[in-house]
């Protein structure tokens, strides 16, 4: 049987944003603007893994998880906050089992949000 995939940004979140900003043109500047500042996330989160910098890891992963849950990304948001007080007590064990799923919810959501980005997003 085929997995069933839902999307990693939630487009009632989208419709919420747009209703409150006004047009679908300034939902895919949001969108624009959280694509280049979560792949910057993304990448500090990395690069902190890597070396063990639990600091730099909470850090990036509070901002990542705001913006996420803003533009209805929940699941990497969710995740974000695990990684966010894992760091916090430093346990690098939660860190380490926590990172296939950030890797693979934060290609999922940037991957959708450069789509959205490149068709125009419309949340009608």
């Amino acid at each position: 049987m085929a997995e069933i995939r839902h999307h990693a940004i939630d487009l009632r979140k989208l419709r919420d944003l747009r209703d409150m900003l006004g047009d679908d043109e300034a939902v895919l500047e949001v969108l624009e603007v959280y694509s280049t500042s979560a792949s910057e996330g993304v990448q500090v989160i990395r690069d902190a893994m890597e070396r063990r910098n639990d600091e730099a890891i909470g850090a990036a992963a509070h901002r990542l998880k705001s913006s996420s849950f803003a533009i209805g990304a929940a699941v990497l948001g969710q995740l974000c906050a695990e990684l966010e007080a894992a760091a916090a007590a430093r346990d690098w064990t939660a860190i380490d089992n926590a990172r296939p799923a950030f890797e693979e919810h934060s290609a999922r959501v940037l991957s959708e949000a450069r789509l959205l980005c490149g068709i125009g997003v419309r949340t009608a």
